[in-house]
């Protein structure tokens, strides 16, 4: 394998580009890119540039002047997709879904292609479906949520922020390394935490319990719920929090587990994630002859299938969509301005949807 020759600024990299272009009105990227002496995701991208200004248009392994014969249609709003982005996430169930529909459709607006693996929480498997995006499918970008609750978080990380396309993780941040070139856009989940003490407090309520499963949401609640609830003057010995898995056994043996614990401390309010969790704990409440929100005011997180319940739950909801259509923007606006466009990293507020959970109490 032959070395990249030391490379241009991209400006003068894309002139060499145009130049090639127009003197045969169409370039392949596997036979350009050794005599440019460029790998060929610089040259993909550098022609994303030139298709975003106008001076080219991009095909399948290349591109072609916008004028060459026999490409009526291939601009944009044709069924020829202009980009392919690698989609890796966990799974596509239960809090995926929104995600992927948020960055399909985001995708369908700028004619783009999605291509989507699934990790099952495995790093090595992050790694792995990245790899097979980059070597097989010649992916111009990627957006990704990798496992990022090891000690092999700062190495993985370092990997992505060096890849030769955007990557951009949803819901997922960089802490455990500076980042260069890593954007992303991620729930601000301690805010949400925040949200539920807020309006718990409002309803009356001092002693506020959290009861979370093991997710990668889970610090970021906690850490809200804890600083809010100090900043609201809440004793930080008449609050408790619990994790538990989320297999159906562990839900029910934690769900005992919290409603002895609010019995004992006389605690009156609780915050539990995620939604099936949140059920579990209202079918033991009714089981129990614990009436909600009289006996015990209940925010789910998530939201889901939060409204489903009786009484339907209030319940913070993270965005979830919009966090996919805007990586989606995000990963594509990095690929039409190339290295004029310095990285992005957003936080995206959830909301809280008060219903009855939570709004009354008796006495």
């Amino acid at each position: 394998m032959t070395a990249e020759r030391p490379d241009p600024l991209p400006g003068q990299r894309q002139e060499r580009l145009l130049r090639a272009l127009r003197a045969t009105g169409s370039v392949v990227v596997s036979t350009l890119a050794p005599e440019l002496g460029v790998s060929e995701m610089t040259l993909r991208r550098d022609l994303n540039a030139l298709a975003a200004r106008g001076l080219a248009v991009r095909v399948h392994g290349g591109a072609t002047l916008p004028d060459a014969p026999g490409q009526e249609g291939v601009g944009p709003g044709s069924e020829a997709p202009q980009l392919t982005i690698g989609l890796v996430l966990p799974g596509v169930e239960y809090y995926w879904s929104p995600v992927v529909v948020g960055a399909r459709e985001a995708a369908a607006r700028v004619n783009a292609r999605l291509i989507l693996r699934c990790t099952g929480y495995d790093p090595i498997e992050d790694r792995k479906q990245v790899q097979s995006l980059l070597s097989y499918a010649n992916v111009d970008g990627l957006i990704m949520a990798p496992t990022l609750d090891s000690l092999e978080n700062g190495e993985l990380v370092t990997w992505l922020d060096s890849l030769p396309v955007p990557v951009v993780l949803a819901d997922r941040r960089s802490t455990a390394v500076p980042v260069r070139n890593l954007e992303w856009v991620t729930s601000d989940h301690a805010a949400g935490g925040a949200l539920a003490v807020q309006h718990l407090v409002a309803q009356g309520h001092r002693r506020i319990a959290v009861c979370s499963g093991p997710t990668a949401t889970t610090d970021q609640l906690l850490g809200g719920w804890h600083r809010e609830s100090i900043r609201l003057g809440l004793d930080p010995a008449e609050q408790f929090a619990m994790r538990t898995d989320l297999t159906e056994r562990d839900r029910r043996h934690a769900a005992d587990e919290l409603l002895e614990r609010c019995t004992s401390t006389g605690t009156t309010a609780v915050i539990v994630h995620p939604d099936i969790l949140t059920l579990t704990l209202v079918q033991q409440c009714l089981d129990a002859g614990i009436a909600i929100p009289d006996d015990l005011a209940v925010v789910s997180y998530d939201d889901e299938v939060a409204a489903l319940a009786d009484p339907p739950l209030s319940a913070v909801m993270p965005l979830k969509q919009d966090v996919g259509r805007m990586a989606m923007e995000m990963v594509h606006a990095r690929l039409m301005a190339g290295d004029r466009r310095p990285p992005n990293r957003l936080t995206v507020m959830p909301v809280l949807n008060v219903r009855r959970s939570s709004t009354t109490r008796r006495g």
